[in-house]
């Protein structure tokens, strides 16, 4: 059930960046939107679901907004008409949707993914553990030998 409230938490999130980028500044049609909508917040979920466990919230951001650059970019070529540059619109969009990730990916890893299964870091870090020279009794003995 936390999935399903998950992606449905995704898709609205796709959904409203999606209408407010390419259905203002491009005026394109509603079900081609909503069909874009739901083919980037599908892959991107699966993504998650898939990659976020393994990796650290930061490299998940960011790949998920190279995912977001390149599916913006080809959906929103099939779905606007004409010669129209896409690039700012596309980088707006990845960047509005990034930002919204690293939001997402915290509820993710709080309500869907099991606690056991998250790693916070990549890679496995120990903490060492050394003796502290005890700069009193080696300035004590410096002196005596002089």
């Amino acid at each position: 059930m936390q999935r399903l409230k998950g992606f449905g938490i995704k898709l609205i999130g796709i959904g409203i960046i999606t209408f407010s980028v390419f259905g203002i500044f491009y005026d394109a049609n509603i079900g081609n939107l909503l069909l874009m909508t739901v083919i980037i917040a599908s892959l991107s979920y699966i993504g998650d679901l898939f990659i976020l466990p393994r990796i650290n919230k930061f490299f998940a951001v960011i790949a998920d907004f190279a995912l977001y650059m390149v599916l913006f970019f080809i959906l929103g070529n099939i779905v606007i008409d004409g010669t129209v540059s896409l690039i700012l619109s596309t980088f707006l969009a990845s960047l509005l949707a990034a930002a919204g990730d690293a939001v997402f990916h915290i509820y993710m890893q709080d309500y869907v993914f099991d606690r056991r299964y998250v790693n916070p870091l990549p890679g496995k870090y120990q903490i060492e553990f050394a003796k502290e020279a005890d700069i009193k009794s080696q300035n004590e003995k410096d002196e005596k030998n002089r």
